[in-house]
């Protein structure tokens, strides 16, 4: 007798029900409670989450927007910058050489024609050229003697032609730092956009009205300092009006499928400078202001939410600030309530004539379903209760030898495709995380192949990396190997680079013989099947990952996995190598790879401090290669790049590790050694001048390059800080160059008052 008994029964009061109506009454009541709860939801949530979607969609899209807008401005900057870094510009400025400058900025132009005002003034502000050849006062943008205030802005223009547009044109003078800004400045000052989209189209019958009393306009502006050695010398002014400013709008259409609209708010209600066509007809409010009433008054912080126009909106403004934070305009997206929420109509819509389709079908069903129905479902439903609280070990054992035989075979499959998917799932999250965590390119191989071969059971795993100039694929990382057992191969000499650098998918390899993995690398453990991947970067190959397993091989869904994961890899890798050789650019000389004068000066600070701290010895040496100035008038100046490698190298080659060199500037080189008592600096100047003029040069002939050096030392009474020791070796070696040159300065005086100090 069974221990435990699953008892199902009626009570003996219930009238007696076929299965085939039980059936009928039980989908009837689950469709009209289902449909009942998918209505509700959809009533409800689904409408909140429409709703929400569409305000998210529109934040996004509104600060898409905004970056569109701000792209010209930083063109403009980046385009003026370039401009104000050549030594004939920052000469011209100096010189006031109107032709010049007007050239350059028609160049310019000619590049940029969406960019309305060009201009070019000194230090003081006065114009020194614009884009036509004359001052703007000649052109007509303005008379000098004009002085105009209103709205949230001024400009004003003084007798001497002085450019001064809210006060940003000083600004960027006196701190020779870019400024970007929105400003409100007169109507008509800098000319007008002949490009309009709509002039005097009231949009909504009282929107426009006035307009042409309107006495201020919004200009994009961009105010870029010439910088030259004796401080700033000037500035470039160029300036978008955004009046009928169709580009903005037609691009943020284009780019984020949405309808955009530019408000000038600086002088009475929202002014409607551009707006896509779809956008237009939709911007009208009864109160008279184009942008709806609601939005405009939240505008000036930000606004998302519904507003009533012409049709109720979803919309999103984005202010837009001058240089002294205030609004002077904003950039708004919007889209009809209806496109939101149509959907939700038609769902319930196509919801009522489903749920009427499934009852009509339920009773033809039920007679269907009259057989052996109750346990399979009741296995099912507790199946799918399980797995619904989080348990994916549930499996179900139905032989009916009918539908739901089939029904237990699928949701078994369902489950285990669950459960798969749930691994590889959290692998790949675990992964990412450190891709993210890591920017360290060894860092980034070593944690990624260890957790790449811990997630896919393999026994070894190795990353090659193709070296650029060699074309070799090294061995940059390794798991399950002992050290010694990979080398690093030429192209065609290894399994790494067999591979055609258009194939794209793994290749998996299995029951391959002994060389053939000797060649790949796996000389210490030999896997009974590996397989590999090349790893490309803009369709070059940049190196391959390779993984082995001890015992049994990978199934293809384990390969398209590990491809997934190692394509992921693959750009973090790529990422990380052009991080860290941006880092590398951004401190060193392009010619020399010697540090530059700037990040020489901030280690330079830190060693002075330190040694000023622990009280140890350290010097700097000037270095000045002798008559530079004639090998290149002589040779060429690409000789005399080669002759500036060449010291670059001896500097390296001559000296400690520990020592700091840096090109300091045309043929000059500075450098700090630590830790070295005198006699000892002078021991390495002299092995530095003599291995100088030791190199030989075929294209000098017989002509040898020697160099003066100049040198400072610390600590000394003489020297308190590292400005002074700096200024004694550039003494130094004005004095070595004064004496002969090819030679090396020290002073006697800082000599001895070292020797009698005690340093550490």
């Amino acid at each position: 007798m069974a221990s435990k008994t699953f008892t199902v029964a009626w009570s003996r009061w219930c009238p007696y029900l076929s299965i085939g109506t039980k059936t009928l009454l039980a989908f009837s009541l689950i469709i009209t409670v289902l449909a009942g709860g998918f209505y509700y939801y959809i009533d409800t949530t689904f409408s909140s989450h429409a709703r929400n979607k569409a305000e998210a969609e529109l934040a996004t899209k509104v600060r898409g927007a905004a970056a569109i807008y701000s792209a010209r401005m930083e063109q403009m900057k980046f385009g003026m910058l370039q401009a104000g870094s050549m030594e004939s510009v920052q000469r011209a400025v100096l010189k006031r050489d109107s032709r010049f400058l007007t050239d350059t900025l028609r160049s310019f132009a000619a590049m940029r024609p969406y960019v309305d005002f060009w201009a070019v003034v000194d230090s003081e502000g006065t114009i020194i050229a614009s884009r036509d050849g004359s001052t703007p006062s000649a052109e007509g943008y303005f008379n000098s003697e004009t002085v105009f205030s209103g709205g949230t802005g001024a400009l004003r223009v003084g007798v001497s032609d002085s450019l001064e547009i809210n006060g940003i044109v000083e600004r960027a003078l006196g701190t020779s730092e870019v400024v970007l800004s929105t400003e409100v400045v007169p109507s008509g000052l800098f000319g007008s956009r002949q490009e309009a989209a709509f002039v005097g189209d009231s949009l909504a019958g009282t929107a426009l009205s006035g307009l042409a009393e309107r006495q201020t306009e919004l200009l994009q502006v961009v105010i870029t300092p010439v910088k030259t050695a004796q401080g700033v010398a000037g500035a470039f002014v160029t300036g978008i009006l955004l009046d009928g400013y169709g580009w903005l709008t037609d691009s943020v259409e284009e780019s984020f499928a949405v309808g955009s609209a530019l408000f000038d708010f600086s002088d009475g209600p929202a002014r409607l400078l551009a707006s896509s066509e779809e956008l237009r007809s939709l911007l009208s409010d009864p109160s008279g202001s184009l942008l709806p009433l609601e939005a405009e008054l939240k505008s000036q912080y930000g606004f998302l939410g519904t507003a009533s126009a012409a049709a109720d909106l979803f919309v999103a403004v984005e202010p837009l600030l001058d240089s002294k934070e205030r609004v002077v305009g904003g950039i708004a997206v919007a889209i009809p309530s209806r496109e939101v929420f149509g959907s939700v109509a038609d769902l319930k819509g196509n919801l009522t004539a489903l749920v009427l389709f499934s009852v009509l079908f339920s009773m033809g069903l039920a007679w269907l379903t009259y057989r052996d129905t109750t346990r399979p479902i009741g296995a099912l439903v507790s199946a799918m209760e399980a797995t619904a609280e989080g348990e994916t070990d549930v499996r179900v054992d139905i032989r009916t030898k009918d539908e739901f035989e089939r029904i237990g075979v699928g949701f078994n499959t369902m489950v285990d495709s669950i459960e798969i998917r749930e691994t590889k799932l959290n692998h790949f999250v675990e992964f990412v995380r450190i891709l993210i965590n890591n920017s360290e390119p060894a860092v980034l191989l070593k944690d990624s192949l260890e957790k790449i071969v811990e997630m896919t059971g393999s026994s070894a795993g190795v990353v090659y990396v193709k070296d650029a100039r060699t074309g070799a694929m090294w061995p940059a990382e390794s798991v399950g190997m002992a050290e010694g057992e990979l080398e690093t191969f030429i192209c065609n000499e290894s399994l790494a680079d067999r591979n055609d650098e258009s194939y794209n998918s793994a290749v998996y390899v299995n029951k391959v013989d002994e060389t053939v993995l000797l060649q790949a690398g796996f000389t210490g453990c030999i896997p009974e099947g590996f397989e590999y991947f090349m790893m490309c970067n803009n369709g070059a190959l940049s190196g391959v990952f390779m993984v082995g397993r001890g015992a049994g091989s990978y199934t293809e869904d384990e390969l398209a996995h590990i491809d997934h994961l190692i394509t992921q890899f693959a750009i973090s890798l790529d990422n990380s190598y052009t991080h860290k050789e941006v880092e590398r650019l951004s401190i060193t000389d392009p010619l020399t790879g010697l540090f530059n004068r700037r990040h020489f000066y901030e280690r330079f600070k830190l060693e002075f401090t330190s040694a000023n701290r622990y009280n140890y010895n350290m010097a700097v040496l000037m270095i000045d290669i002798d008559d530079f100035k004639s090998i290149n008038d002589t040779y060429g100046h690409q000789v005399g790049d080669k002759v500036l490698k060449r010291v670059s190298e001896v500097l390296q080659d001559r000296t400690r590790t520990t020592d700091t060199w840096a090109r300091y500037g045309g043929e000059e080189f500075i450098g700090f050694v630590s830790h070295c008592n005198v006699d000892g600096t002078l021991v390495l100047a002299e092995k530095i001048r003599s291995g100088i003029e030791q190199c030989d040069f075929a294209e000098l002939g017989d002509r040898k390059v020697t160099v003066s050096i100049g040198m400072g030392l610390y600590p000394c009474a003489m020297v308190q800080n590292h400005d002074e020791i700096v200024k004694a070796a550039d003494e130094q070696l004005y004095r070595a160059k004064g004496s002969g040159k090819n030679r090396v300065s020290v002073s006697d005086e800082q000599i001895e008052a070292m020797k009698n100090l005690k340093t550490g």
